[in-house]
C-alpha cells in the first residue's frame, strides 16, 4: 500500500488523538512547516487549530507516515473542502526535506479561540514534544 507522509500542527499532534483516528500510522518525528504561523479559525471557543501565511514563522508539528487512502478521512476531519483543504510543503524528516500532505484553511475562515478539549489535546503534545507553550497561547489570543 501506498503511504504518504502528513504533517500534524492541531489536535492530530496529539499522539493518542492521532492514534484514534488512525491505529497504523507511523509517527516519524518531530518538524516545523516553514512560512506560517499558527491561528484558530471557526466560531469563538470551538475554533480549531489552522494557519495563516507568515514568510518569518514556523509552526511545530509531527509528521505522521500513514496509508494514502487516509487522505480521504483527513480531509473530512479538517472539514475540507468547507474550512479545510489539503497542500503539499516539504517538511524535514530525519535530515531529508520531504513533500508532506497539510491541511491548510479555506480563504474567508472567521478567527476565534479554541475550544477547552483542542486546547488541552494541543497543549499536551506541545508539552511532550518540548515545544515552547507560549507560542500555543499566543495563538489563542483573537
Amino acid at each position: 500500500m501506498n503511504r504518504l507522509l502528513y504533517f500534524a500542527y492541531g489536535e492530530l499532534m496529539n499522539e493518542s488523538e492521532m492514534r484514534r483516528h488512525f491505529p497504523h500510522a507511523k509517527m516519524l518525528g518531530v518538524s516545523y512547516l516553514d512560512g506560517f504561523a499558527l491561528c484558530f479559525a471557526g466560531r469563538d471557543g470551538l475554533a480549531r487549530a489552522a494557519l495563516k501565511k507568515s514568510p518569518e514563522s514556523r509552526v511545530p508539528g509531527r509528521v505522521w507516515s500513514v496509508f494514502g487512502e487516509d487522505e480521504a478521512l483527513l480531509c473530512r476531519l479538517h472539514g475540507a473542502p468547507n474550512t479545510a483543504r489539503p497542500e503539499v510543503h516539504p517538511v524535514e524528516v530525519g535530515g531529508m526535506r520531504l513533500p508532506a500532505l497539510v491541511m491548510v484553511p479555506s480563504p474567508g475562515q472567521s478567527k476565534g479561540r479554541p475550544g477547552f478539549v483542542a486546547y488541552d489535546l494541543m497543549r499536551e503534545a506541545y508539552e511532550t514534544a518540548g515545544e515552547d507553550l507560549e507560542a500555543l497561547r499566543g495563538a489563542c489570543r483573537v
